[in-house]
């Protein structure tokens, strides 16, 4: 049999879907690609994503670290009439914020 696999570039970005049996790591490859990472054999890494705030007025705004976002949350506070902070958003890299009265 002749397989002809196209590996991803360095750099290339994807998603894992899973886990096999062996430890092969599941990815849906951004640019379409399903190829696995194999255990022992190939180099990935976790690229996490950029922060975000959502404003209640559905504006978004997003910030390289959760540290970032805190201190414009941080500022808002004490500049502005925030009156209300999510930290319990559905995804972990979210926070929902709501200003004036």
């Amino acid at each position: 049999m002749n397989f002809n696999y196209v590996f991803p570039a360095k750099g290339t970005q994807g998603t894992v879907t899973g886990v096999d049996d062996i430890g092969s790591i599941l990815i849906q490859w951004d640019n379409g690609s399903t190829l696995n990472a194999v255990y022992g054999e190939d180099v990935v890494r976790i690229v996490k994503p950029d922060f975000e705030l959502v404003f209640q007025n559905g504006r978004r705004e997003g910030f390289e670290t959760f540290n970032d976002a805190w201190q414009y949350v941080t500022d808002m506070v004490l500049n502005d009439d925030l009156v209300w902070v999510n930290l319990e958003s559905k995804g972990n890299d979210t926070i929902h914020i709501r200003k004036g009265l």
